[in-house]
């Protein structure tokens, strides 16, 4: 009774500081006195099962080596199982003992381990260690540590690591291929590739918004104005074109000049997406400027204020998808979702708007603008009615004064 008890606490003194008594050990094990040979200590070595057994303490590593605590060095040793103690190990098929999914977030930067009633339905992708115990349905890549398949383990997929161990009665229907490990960078992973990708290109904005305002003032007005103008016809148009982009690159390339010009197609689409940034930014920041202080900022202030409205769903966006919690994780899909339709507009209109003003450097007019632009006519007065004939009366023959008048006839006498 005593002898289990003193073992008893011996294993849980053990469990508590078996971390510690690995760290203060040399790199190199002590050897057992019995049958196991010096093993060196692997850099990554982690217990994650522990055992009292009638040898004692026994435990076992995430590689599903056995170890065995020598109480004269106080450390752990490699151990094989004794002759004398041959535990019965049953290992059921895949199908039945993994029950429990288990979900792999991508680009993992921790160890990955996959236990023995888990099953993952789908590929893995991690920058750490792999264990596989349970049943992993896809691929699993690790891009700088080892993938281990232990004896219960089973991949469907192939295997692409630096280091691939397979324990005897693991099983792997894919191809094994061993890779080059390479430096993982201090951004080493795609949430933080997103946020430095999004902070990138609001500085980018900002930077070509200065530089129009600056050297292309006017052609800023006559974009500007167009897409606020004729806001459907821009976002259609430019649409359209955005849909067309393979098409035209490649009527572009079967061209004389093609494989000259090509380059410019991309460069043309960036520049019109940019203003159409800008230009919305622009309008954006006008209507907070005048909230917040009452009146309208300047051009460049009014840029700057909106980009960065504009940009900063999609800085939210990176920060949620950095996280590991699913919950915060499911909000990044959902806040993703809102900044492709919130930012579907200026990247639409803006190619829209860059075709039908010319870059901005002509001034759209539509034809109803046109229209109203013509000066109407004055109406055609009535027709003239003909003039009467003119009657001119016969000439009057005038009278002599020496003639006498016939009797009777005189001239009327006077009032006098």
């Amino acid at each position: 009774m005593k002898n289990r008890l003193l073992k008893l606490f011996i294993f849980i003194f053990i469990t508590a500081f078996a971390a510690l008594s690995l760290s203060a050990t040399d790199e190199s094990a002590p050897t057992d006195s019995s049958n196991e040979s010096v093993t060196e200590y692997p850099s990554e070595l982690i217990f994650n099962e522990l055992q009292l057994s009638p040898e004692g303490v026994i435990a076992y590593d995430t590689l599903g080596n056995r170890w065995r605590f020598d109480f004269d060095s106080g450390v752990f040793v490699p151990s094989r199982v004794s002759d004398e103690y041959t535990p019965e190990i049953t290992i059921d098929p895949v199908e039945v003992r993994c029950t429990e999914e288990r979900r792999v977030q991508d680009y993992e930067k921790t160890s990955v381990l996959i236990g023995y009633d888990e099953y993952v339905d789908g590929d893995i992708v991690a920058y750490g260690r792999v264990t596989v115990k349970g049943w992993v349905k896809g691929n699993i890549q690790s891009i700088n540590k080892r993938v281990v398949v232990t004896e219960s383990g089973q991949v469907d997929g192939g295997i692409k690591a630096p280091e691939i161990i397979v324990k005897e009665g693991g099983i792997v229907l894919g191809k094994q291929i061993v890779t080059t490990p390479f430096d993982i960078p201090t951004v080493d992973s795609f949430p933080y590739d997103f946020l430095v990708a999004v902070i990138s290109l609001t500085a980018f904005f900002l930077l070509f918004g200065f530089l129009v305002v600056q050297l292309m003032p006017r052609q800023l007005v006559n974009f500007r104005e167009c897409m606020c103008r004729h806001r459907v016809k821009t976002y259609l148009l430019g649409f359209l074109f955005v849909i067309l982009m393979p098409v035209i690159v490649i009527l572009v390339v079967i061209t004389i000049v093609g494989t000259v010009v090509v380059i410019l197609v991309p460069i043309l689409y960036i520049i019109a997406i940019a203003l159409g940034i800008i230009s919305i930014g622009q309008s954006i920041g006008e209507s907070l400027s005048g909230r917040i202080w009452g009146s309208p900022k300047s051009v460049l202030f009014s840029i700057i204020l909106g980009v960065f409205a504009i940009m900063l769903p999609w800085i939210f966006t990176s920060m949620l998808f950095n996280s590991t919690n699913e919950v915060q994780f499911g909000f990044g899909i959902f806040f993703l979702v809102i900044s492709i339709i919130l930012s579907s507009f200026p990247v639409f209109s803006g190619v829209g708007a860059a075709i039908l003003t010319r870059v901005g450097f002509r001034k759209y007019v539509s034809f109803a603008d046109r229209l109203a632009q013509e000066p109407t006519l004055a109406p055609a007065p009535p027709p003239i009615p003909k003039e009467p004939p003119i009657i001119t009366p016969p000439p009057i023959k005038p009278v002599k004064p020496d003639t006498p008048f016939p009797p009777g006839k005189g001239p009327l006498p006077s009032d006098e």
